[in-house]
């Protein structure tokens, strides 16, 4: 399934500001919404925001681990005694596919509209964003993203742990090969961020679970921030907890909101000079 955009208003007012949600290896619904509690909801009833609608990114899943997969230089993966299975034979797709997706979307008209985007991106989702802000500014390209917020994504390396998932998106009963993943898709990220750096006009935020073991504190954190300690933002729960909020009054709501507000505050502080 190909990357899609959800676009969800309180009203029908015309508002100048969005959030984009984009999840990672989890399905959406999942992952902004669990036991009930919708972060989208808890963002379009936030007293403290003006003029903020939601969108909500959807992508299959199983088609970006088997792409990952096969970028890391995995063939096959043993689904039992007998059972295996061939990683990278259709239908897959690529982080770059859907950061060009993700452009497709914001590129349309019912998003143009909005004068301030804010992309964030859980996990994987946080990659989808950023390399879509890096190929735009690569480009030359005009957008109207202002900034990014990251929750748990791995800039740094996969994990042990991630390697896992991955593997556990394609098939529950899949046994992990003694492979170490290739981290080219990072390198070169990486190698763009820092070709660019003093130019990025964008806010960023980086935050990582407390208790995280699929992605650590020093993957969250990319490695062009100067300081872990002023760069980085801790969440309590592990990879999936950190998303896990009951009301407005949650730590990690709280600290997510109060991130957003800044990067939209600071769009008009800059365009009153």
């Amino acid at each position: 399934m190909a990357l899609n955009l959800l676009l969800h208003k309180k009203n029908d007012i015309k508002n100048d500001n969005l959030i984009v949600l984009i999840h990672g290896l989890g399905a959406s619904d999942n992952t902004w919404k669990q036991d009930g509690i919708s972060w989208i909801d808890l963002f379009l009833t936030d007293d403290t925001f003006k003029n903020v609608d939601v969108a909500e990114i959807t992508y299959d899943t199983f088609h970006l681990a088997n792409g990952l997969l096969a970028l890391m230089g995995i063939k096959k993966l043993k689904l039992g005694k007998f059972k295996s299975f061939s990683v990278g034979k259709g239908p897959f797709t690529t982080i770059e596919t859907l950061a060009r997706e993700l452009k497709r979307e914001i590129d349309s008209k019912k998003i143009k509209q909005y004068k301030n985007v804010l992309l964030i991106g859980h996990s994987m989702g946080g990659l989808v964003a950023i390399r879509y802000i890096l190929e735009e500014l690569e480009h030359n390209q005009t957008h109207n993203v202002k900034g990014m917020i990251s929750l748990a994504t791995p800039y740094n390396g996969s994990s042990f742990a991630l390697y896992n998932q991955l593997i556990k998106s394609i098939n529950k009963h899949a046994q992990i090969p003694s492979l170490e993943p290739n981290s080219s898709f990072l390198d070169e990220t990486i190698r763009l961020w820092q070709k660019h750096l003093e130019t990025i006009n964008l806010d960023f935020k980086f935050f990582f679970g407390t208790e995280d073991t699929i992605v650590p504190e020093n993957s969250a954190i990319p490695h062009i921030v100067r300081s872990k300690w002023t760069g980085g933002i801790p969440l309590p729960g592990d990879h999936s907890g950190i998303l896990k909020v009951e009301n407005h009054s949650s730590i990690s709501y709280r600290h997510v909101s109060e991130a957003v507000n800044e990067i939209f505050e600071r769009d008009i502080v800059l365009k009153k000079k």
